[in-house]
């Protein structure tokens, strides 16, 4: 009887560990524009908490973005062991273009109140694209579109409606047509409303995290008016310094503005969604 009863613990045991509950909840805020800079911080963090006992919550207010960009976090998501859940947060806030694919990809997509998905077409800056060309560029954006609703279980045709028509749909439109899966005023409310469907420790550790200074720095560089103030800067201080030479300091300035600004005009995007 003694042995029978270890064996059941063994069983037990053995049976149990296979659903590990989720003791960790990482909150990766991420807000504006999706360029390379907020790419990579968005992926390394996913990939830093890539593990089966942590849940990862990506809050997002963004107008759009880089498509290179958006394709590379939403890849990075559907490839994730981790359970990802999107958040449009906070009220005001807005997942449009770029940002819609990212949100709808997560394994859970929630948002707050007052806030409003959608207007994926993609769009071109700073070039002219004759109609072939943009009609491939829709085509392949309403295929990504397409097996992101497919992967999640979302409605199809609303969501290839925000990329060909760019309808935009508050957090009650979305919901009621099954484009996410809850709202949510706050953190809480998500964990709380995913506990139901997964294995969550009761009172989980909840941890936030935020772009560090370089980030920040490289970020705020690569808008397009800081680099371009940058440009000009430097592009002055080269003058400056053959105008007059042997003081060093405007020649100083000028090459450090211009290498950032090289930098910042690099990651301005070409064609959003």
């Amino acid at each position: 009887m003694k042995n029978l009863f270890i064996a059941a613990l063994i069983f037990l045991n053995i049976l149990t560990s296979g659903f590990a509950k989720i003791r960790n909840v990482y909150v990766i805020h991420a807000k504006g524009i999706i360029n390379p800079v907020m790419a990579s911080y968005i992926v390394e963090n996913i990939k830093k908490y890539d593990s089966k006992e942590n849940l990862i919550i990506l809050t997002l207010d963004t107008p759009g973005g880089l498509l290179e960009s958006m394709r590379e976090i939403v890849l990075t998501i559907l490839n994730s062991k981790t359970i990802i859940a999107g958040y449009v947060y906070p009220p005001g806030a807005r997942a449009a273009s770029a940002g819609a694919f990212i949100i709808l990809s997560t394994h859970y997509a929630f948002m707050a109140p007052s806030t409003h998905i959608g207007a994926a077409h993609p769009v071109s800056l700073g070039q002219k694209l004759d109609e072939t060309t943009k009609e491939k560029i829709v085509n392949d954006t309403v295929a990504f579109m397409i097996n992101i609703a497919e992967r999640r279980k979302r409605n199809q045709k609303v969501c290839i409606q925000m990329v060909k028509k760019s309808i935009s749909l508050s957090e009650r439109e979305a919901l009621k047509k099954d484009v996410i899966d809850g709202v949510a005023n706050n953190l809480n409310e998500i964990v709380y409303s995913l506990s139901k469907k997964i294995a969550i420790e009761k009172s989980p550790s909840i941890h936030h995290v935020k772009m560090n200074f370089i980030e920040r720095f490289l970020y705020t560089i690569s808008h397009p008016q800081i680099a371009y103030i940058l440009l000009i800067l430097g592009i002055y201080g080269i003058l400056a310094e053959f105008s007059t030479p042997g003081i060093g300091f405007p020649g100083v300035v000028g090459s450090i503005s211009l290498i950032l600004a090289f930098f910042g005009l690099n990651t301005l995007p070409v064609n959003t969604a």
